[in-house]
């Protein structure tokens, strides 16, 4: 997460990006990869399990983040495969 962090902030076209944003992908990015976990789906692949999992997420601890911040998320997840 740190490298992440100090590799965008070297990078003008990122530099402005939503910080709390990355951070919270960063800290939930593999939240749906644990084959054993309840998460987990037998008809999708982890990032999508791992996008659905973290928008409940969002959706249930901070309901006052707007759609695009949540969309912003589960895409990174999903366009992660």
């Amino acid at each position: 997460m740190l490298l992440g962090f100090i590799i965008s902030a070297k990078i003008p076209a990122i530099a402005d990006r939503d910080l709390e944003v990355h951070a919270v992908a960063a800290l939930l990015h593999d939240i749906g990869w644990d084959p054993t976990g309840e998460l987990v789906s037998e008809d999708k692949r982890f990032e999508v399990d791992g996008a659905n999992a973290a928008r409940d997420f969002l959706h249930r601890e901070v309901p006052h983040w707007d759609k695009h911040r949540v969309r912003s998320i589960a895409l990174l997840f999903i366009m992660a495969s």
